[in-house]
């Protein structure tokens, strides 16, 4: 099988595998015990902690907070942050939904939340956030890279924005599609908040982590043990955390770059019949075929042995997909849309087949409809 749907999950490496036996079979001690045994485990837990705050730039002072992932990350984030009353939200409007549903929540709790709209490459609109960008604002949250189409905001630029008008504005940023994949230094980029995942990078399921800034108070939403310095009781993932810690390192871009451009140099033969939706990330490619439904694709290839993602939620009675809506594309557009992503364990062969594969596959489908 030939795996290329890794924007919504990846392998677990063996390597990585084995460390998760040992620390479940081996030591495993809860690291809230007194013993020796114990007390090995919390020294491991803090060195992986940091080990992250050095790789994203936080600082000494700052936090890294283990959860059970990126949503658990991105909740305590936005409803663990200490905030004034009566003052705005700004979201992304192609957020996942463990930020764009809290959004949401927000809003039905009587919040003042506003959703900043999207550039036709799937970018943030600049422009639109500088305009809702006031004084009032008291917290922000924009992804790092879009899962759906790859697009990559320039963080840079936007804290530019917001810390320009109010320096105490908290900068929340859901880097799980961006995590050892770009080089990311919290301090230099004004980002308060970071979320981050492990199931996207060759890691497994079920654990992430909140990295906080040295400035920023954050208090706990659920209620327990007091483990993660009160603000994620529950006993430590011990096997989860040493994974995370070990795949904690940047992955050379190159290769990825040339797996998705040579998926790309295969799909001459049907050119002038596909969009790709922004450029953007080189894990990610975003591609309609107008006229074609998306999700028939995405079977017929699983038929030979490739796996690719829908781009979009679909179904006969309902066409809906908040980023490609925002982009501008058409429902057509948006019904054809599938996503190919890209990972380091993927081969040049690999790809090399899979878009023939896909090309064919295309070709055959669009006849199929032509002769109904």
């Amino acid at each position: 099988m030939i795996y290329l749907d890794n924007a919504a999950t990846t392998p677990v490496e063996k390597e990585i595998n084995d460390i998760i036996t040992y620390y479940n079979c081996e030591q495993f001690y809860n690291p809230s015990a007194l013993y020796g045994k114990a007390s090995d485990v919390r020294k491991e837990i803090d060195n992986v902690r940091e080990k992250i705050s050095n790789f994203v730039g936080v600082g000494i002072n700052g936090k890294v907070i283990f959860t059970s992932g990126a949503t658990e990350a991105n909740n305590l984030a936005i409803f663990g942050s200490i905030l004034p009353r009566n003052k705005k939200y700004l979201f992304g409007i192609s957020e996942h939904p463990a930020v764009y549903n809290c959004a949401q929540e927000l809003k039905n709790k009587g919040n003042q939340v506003e959703f900043i709209s999207l550039s036709t490459n799937g970018e943030i609109n600049y422009d639109d956030l500088k305009s809702k960008m006031d004084s009032d604002v008291c917290f922000v949250s924009i992804m790092m890279i879009n899962n759906e189409t790859g697009a990559c905001n320039d963080i840079n630029k936007i804290a530019h924005i917001i810390k320009s008008v109010n320096a105490n504005t908290i900068l929340h940023v859901d880097a799980v599609q961006g995590f050892c994949k770009y080089p990311i230094n919290m301090l230099n980029s004004k980002i308060d908040l970071l979320t981050i995942s492990a199931h996207k990078i060759n890691g497994p399921k079920g654990i992430g982590a909140l990295i906080i800034s040295p400035k920023i108070k954050i208090k706990n939403i659920n209620f327990g043990g007091g483990q993660e310095n009160g603000l994620r009781s529950g006993t430590e993932n011990i096997s989860g955390i040493m994974a995370l810690g070990k795949i904690c390192k940047l992955i050379d871009i190159n290769k990825i770059k040339i797996l998705k451009q040579c998926f790309i140099d295969q799909l001459e033969s049907i050119k002038k019949y596909i969009k790709i939706n922004g450029e953007g990330s080189p894990y990610i490619l975003s591609i309609s075929i107008p006229g074609l439904r998306g999700e028939t694709l995405v079977h017929m290839m699983e038929q030979k042995n490739i796996i690719i993602g829908t781009g979009s939620a679909c179904s006969s009675s309902k066409i809906s997909n908040r980023t490609l809506e925002n982009m501008g594309k058409t429902k057509e557009d948006i019904l054809g849309s599938v996503r190919i992503s890209f990972n380091k364990l993927n081969t040049v062969q690999e790809v090399e087949y899979a878009g023939k594969e896909f090309a064919i596959q295309v070709l055959k489908l669009k006849q199929m409809y032509e002769r109904k």
